[in-house]
């Protein structure tokens, strides 16, 4: 199942919900969720090679904008509500790879390549495993790594 019907899914369910559980809570939640899939759907309408479905980087890299904005809101004044949201757009997140997961890819990587170099490395890593680490750390692994 893509990112973008995982999203679907969880918003006809919470609209089932909000016809039983007709709490401010619950619509707020119906809310964020249409907001959150139309803009992770937006992405891919709006490419400039034509009209397509997002692919699952895509959403999930909405989904990570999406908490940058709520904890920078939440810096400013703790909220129930938006704390709520972040929880449930954290739900649609892949595990990330760990420190040791993450060295262990790199080095496969490197032990595939004739001439490894930093920047076919971080491309390497982000066709196969995009949006499952974090690219800063990804650099310095591989920086302290290469000869």
């Amino acid at each position: 199942m893509s990112k973008l019907e995982e999203i679907k899914a969880a918003l006809l369910i919470e609209r089932r919900a909000k016809v039983t559980n007709k709490t401010p809570a619950q619509a707020k939640k119906v809310d964020s969720l249409i907001y959150l899939l139309n803009v992770a759907i937006n992405v891919g309408q709006n490419d400039k090679k034509g009209k397509r479905e997002s692919t699952d980087a895509e959403v999930i890299q909405v989904c990570k904008k999406q908490i940058i904005i709520i904890e920078e809101l939440l810096a400013i004044k703790y909220d129930d509500n938006l704390f709520a949201q972040k929880a449930m757009i954290e739900a649609f997140l892949p595990t990330q790879l760990s420190d040791e997961q993450l060295i262990n890819v790199i080095a496969n990587l490197i032990g595939e390549m004739d001439e490894p170099n930093i920047g076919k490395l971080m491309g390497a890593l982000k066709r196969g495993h995009a949006g499952l680490y974090d690219g800063a750390m990804a650099k310095n692994i591989i920086m302290d790594m290469l000869p």
